[in-house]
């Protein structure tokens, strides 16, 4: 009896140790689905990431004639603004006849808006550069391969208007209007 016990026992073991062993295959099982399925996962959003960040694009100007150039967009987002420019002289002749009509300061208009005032002693042998910061000189936003057209006035200190006409202005240039009698 004492043998049938020993054996049973065994056998039972043995059953034991075959169940712990199926437990054991199907949890090593699980987990190597499990670590698939992570790596395809992971495989999955590495994809995606560098799609995504080989595919940005910078939007923005691509015009390099635009005053809003953005040398680092890649696709034009219509934000690009263009300019020209205009500067107002006059000569030590024109200075001396305002002078002699008691006109001390005029006052220069554009379009109606105030661009600045300047005192009949400040005169130019020559036209100055639109960029002088001692003219009276302003940028304007025309569109892409337009001329605009502007009128311009000079008012003394009185109120009364002394000079006006038209300029007319276009992309990336300076033009130089020049005030005189």
């Amino acid at each position: 009896m004492t043998r049938h016990i020993t054996r049973s026992r065994r056998e039972g073991k043995s059953k034991v140790l075959k169940q712990l062993l199926k437990t054991f295959t199907s949890i090593n099982k699980c987990l190597s689905l499990i670590k698939s399925f992570q790596m395809k996962v992971i495989i999955v959003l590495l994809a995606f990431l560098s799609l995504s960040l080989t595919s940005c694009v910078t939007k923005g100007c691509t015009d390099p004639l635009s005053v809003d150039y953005n040398e680092k967009a890649d696709k034009d987002d219509g934000s690009c603004n263009y300019e020209g420019k205009v500067v107002f002289w006059y000569d030590s002749s024109t200075s001396g006849i305002m002078s002699n009509f008691g006109i001390t300061t005029l006052t220069y208009y554009l379009g109606g808006i105030e661009i600045g005032t300047y005192d009949h002693t400040t005169f130019w042998t020559s036209a100055p550069d639109c960029d002088d910061a001692n003219s009276i000189s302003v940028a304007l936003k025309i569109p892409k391969d337009e001329v605009k057209t502007y009128v311009y006035s000079a008012i003394d200190q009185n109120g009364v208007e002394q000079f006006t006409g038209s300029v007319t202005v276009s992309l990336n240039n300076c033009t130089s209007q020049e005030i005189h009698y």
